[in-house]
């Protein structure tokens, strides 16, 4: 009965015990624009890997001093493709950009973000999806583009999560009162993201 137990455990951490290969915090500052990397891809339903090219990674430094990342690049076909990844010791998630919307896709006006962000809860709607604020993942940041240069650009993010699916989520960035950035992101595997 000891042997099974210990069986039990030994294919438990096997099971969930993330890839040796998987990107993890000290291998960020290795990431500049030339890097492969692999990442995950649903295609009709069936999940693959494909290779990917970064053409930037940007930073955002959020009020608390935590960083999260923003990576552009395109894969061996040519298609762009982003994803924001946060990997510090409390969080580990990456977000794929599914599309990239505009306020007028959500049917609301920058003063009803702002009275959400204000109030602390809100939704909004789109696809016939509600989207849930999410406190925890809205705040102001200082955001540096991957380009040389460049120089720290302050902006608010605001996040919302889909009602019944916590993968699927609305990213909000705002650059100004009339500039701003929506995306529509899929969470994907972080350990199944590795370098190249």
């Amino acid at each position: 009965m000891y042997n099974d137990i210990l069986k039990i455990i030994v294919i438990s951490l096997i099971l969930y015990t993330p890839s040796v290969f998987a990107l993890d915090v000290s291998e960020m500052e290795q990431l500049k624009p030339g890097t492969q990397l692999k990442v995950p891809v649903i295609d009709a339903g069936n999940e693959r890997t494909e290779n990917i090219k970064l053409d930037s990674i940007g930073v955002f430094v959020d009020s608390d001093g935590s960083s999260w990342y923003r990576l552009d690049g395109n894969f061996s076909g040519g298609q762009a493709i982003t994803f924001f990844l946060e990997m510090s010791k409390l969080s580990r998630k990456a977000d794929l950009v599914i599309r990239k919307l505009k306020l007028d896709d959500l049917g609301i006006q920058p003063k009803r973000i702002w009275k959400i962000d204000k109030e602390g809860e809100g939704e909004v709607e789109f696809d016939n999806k509600r989207y849930q604020y999410n406190k925890e993942e809205s705040d102001d940041a200082k955001f540096t583009a991957g380009s040389p240069g460049a120089t720290p650009r302050s902006m608010s993010y605001y996040g919302f999560n889909m009602l019944n699916d916590e993968k699927s989520s609305l990213l909000i960035l705002e650059w100004g009162d009339d500039d701003f950035e929506i995306y529509q992101t899929r969470q994907m595997d972080l350990d199944k993201i590795t370098l190249q």
